[in-house]
């Protein structure tokens, strides 16, 4: 849906030197693991400090600059422009 291919490389918004690879449509490999997207993000926010037992993934990676959350509104927004033309 939101158009990233296998084997791209996801950027941690707090810490872009911190990466994932985009392994499927629904997972990724971090450390060495494959995973879904929440997994790492939580694992990363705890050692930030954080204290979230859930975290929704999509909020803190980045591909190409933008969050995958960023990613899917905008591309929703030109599917509806689209569509509506």
């Amino acid at each position: 849906m939101v158009d990233i291919p296998v084997g791209a490389i996801l950027h941690f918004i707090k810490d872009e030197a911190v990466t994932c690879t985009v392994v499927d449509d629904k997972r990724v490999e971090f450390e060495g693991s494959i995973t879904s997207l929440s997994d790492p993000a939580r694992t990363m926010l705890h050692r930030h400090g954080g204290k979230l037992t859930a975290a929704q993934g999509p909020l803190y990676w980045l591909f190409e600059n933008e969050t995958l959350t960023e990613r899917r509104s905008r591309m929703e927004s030109v599917f509806s422009e689209v569509a509506e033309v």
